[in-house]
């Protein structure tokens, strides 16, 4: 098992599924077995409502840890607090559903509040759908879904996007441009961006945070600033 849970305050009741019903606040912590681990990848969950369940599973000797109420969960310069939380250990995935509030502290910060929030706690994408709102910046938008990762990993889903929008060779130029690990926001859905000068309105846009590179496809409306005087 890669991880060890351990589950601190609030009654604990040892079943096939463990069961917690935390009448404080209560800390989970997902521990490396190996004493060597990196402390920094560590896994830290607290409980928040006293009504809340903690369920932890066993499932092809690996854990799987639900949350039902509302949790915060802390892993590397990330925090997410949602009203219920899934994370499979061998996978090491994340769900997290209910107005979710995510907040990246890293090299690339970023606030989002969304519906559904899916995490890789590897590479550190994030999948987000449902009332998206984000700030990044001076940057802000909302939209019904939005890709957060490095450009090598999102490479793939954005080319397929485009081909299916029948996007031109304008749009290639730009991508050449795009660095393997340049953090990429790809917003889809009644897209609405603001960064205080422009202000933009559209179906699909890919958003390079580096360079501040920026196109949509398809029908958009934009606001932009005049000539100066």
């Amino acid at each position: 098992m890669a991880n060890l849970w351990r589950i601190v305050g609030g009654p604990a009741l040892a079943l096939a599924l463990l069961l917690v019903a935390a009448g404080g606040q209560a800390l989970a912590q997902a521990e490396t077995s190996d004493a060597g681990g990196d402390p920094e990848d560590q896994i830290i969950m607290e409980i928040l409502d006293e009504d809340a369940l903690l369920l932890v599973s066993r499932a092809e000797g690996r854990d799987v840890v639900r949350v039902l109420g509302r949790n915060v969960v802390r892993h590397r310069q990330r925090v997410v607090w949602s009203n219920q939380l899934e994370y499979d250990e061998e996978q090491r995935r994340a769900v997290a559903t209910g107005d979710v509030e995510l907040v990246d502290e890293g090299d690339e910060p970023l606030e989002l509040f969304a519906d559904y929030v899916e995490l890789d706690l590897d590479n550190e994408t994030a999948f987000a759908r449902g009332h998206v709102r984000f700030t990044r910046d001076q940057l802000r938008g909302s939209a019904e879904e939005m890709h957060y990762g490095d450009y090598a990993l999102l490479q793939a889903f954005i080319e397929e996007e485009l081909r299916a929008r029948r996007a031109g060779a304008a749009v290639e130029t730009v991508l050449a441009e795009f660095l393997p690990d340049d953090a990429v926001l790809v917003l889809m859905g009644a897209v609405h961006l603001n960064d205080g000068d422009r202000e933009i309105s559209t179906d699909f846009v890919v958003h390079n945070t580096r360079s501040e590179a920026l196109f949509s496809v398809g029908r958009s409306a934009a606001r932009l600033p005049g000539p100066e005087e």
